[in-house]
């Protein structure tokens, strides 16, 4: 059986500029998405990052922050799915400036 076959979901190539953050701070690693479907991601980091089970993925093109479990890791590559999406309060004009995901996000609780 393939990949694609025990994924189950046909995921959509795309190439996308992201951030996984992690901690209080929100301290960042930049990745690619490289492809993705509305349950999860194929993403490309730097093969010295270190990337914790459970992180907020932010996709800068989307300006969504999605609640990422990891699920399998090879190389500079890990797929991802997605528990939900969190808000995240930010301008356009601060983006910019920071050229990674914003540095707090909000929740409503």
């Amino acid at each position: 059986m393939t990949e694609n076959e025990l994924r189950g979901k046909r995921r959509q190539r795309v190439l996308k500029g992201a951030a996984i953050l992690t901690g209080i701070n929100n301290s960042g690693v930049m990745c690619t998405v490289r492809n993705m479907h509305p349950g999860g991601a194929e993403l490309k980091l730097p093969i010295e990052a270190h990337v914790p089970d459970e992180f907020l993925l932010y996709v800068t093109k989307d300006r969504i922050g999605y609640k990422a479990i990891v699920r399998w890791r090879r190389d500079d590559r890990i797929g991802v799915e997605f528990a939900g999406t969190e808000p995240i309060g930010i301008t356009a004009e601060r983006e910019r400036s920071r050229r990674i995901a914003p540095p707090a996000f909000t929740k409503h609780e």
